[in-house]
């Protein structure tokens, strides 16, 4: 699936989605908790397109697995794992929220952060040709990508021109990982 995943109630893509789904208006948010596996409360300030998780219920976090700061500190993030699902998560302020989970998954990952932009990042699955791309600031959607072959390690000059290497091979996109060229 390559399409942009939207955010919804305890984020995720991947294995078993969390259940049991409850919602309830706060003022001009929406809330929405959930049961089961890396379930949360989670909320929507744009009238349900959205969601981003808030408070924990069934999430731990085991191993960090990269973190990924803006050039001026603005914002924080970070990649990590309770040995069996893989969380995205982001610090503004004082304040972290988890963007994406990626369930049954516990893998190699890094964070690499646009250097022109705060809001480009790139979560790759490493020794996997999975990757996740983001341009706004994982606010709103994911778009999954697949690389041509399994990822050592991953930069990127811009929001649209990455490169990844693989074995003794470098790859380069001009559209966000979308094709490679050699």
């Amino acid at each position: 699936d390559i399409t942009d995943q939207f955010q919804r109630p305890a984020g995720g893509t991947g294995g078993a989605a969390p259940t049991g789904t409850k919602v309830a208006f706060a003022g001009t948010s929406i809330l929405a908790a959930t049961e089961g596996n890396e379930s949360a409360l989670s909320r929507s300030t744009d009238s349900g397109a959205t969601f981003a998780d808030v408070s924990f219920i069934r999430t731990s976090i085991t191993n960090v697995a990269d973190i990924a700061v803006a050039p001026d500190g603005s914002v924080w993030y970070m990649v990590a794992n309770d040995g069996t699902d893989t969380s995205v998560w982001s610090k503004t302020g004082t304040t972290w929220v988890r963007l994406m989970a990626i369930r049954a998954t516990a893998g190699t990952f890094v964070a690499k952060l646009d250097p022109a932009n705060k809001n480009v990042l790139y979560v790759v699955n490493t020794g996997t040709t999975s990757f996740w791309y983001t341009d706004d600031a994982g606010d709103k959607k994911w778009t999954p990508r697949i690389a041509t072959e399994n990822i050592a390690d991953l930069a990127v000059e811009s929001a649209q021109v990455i490169y990844y290497a693989s074995g003794l091979n470098v790859r380069k996109s001009t559209n966000s990982g979308f094709l490679w060229n050699d």
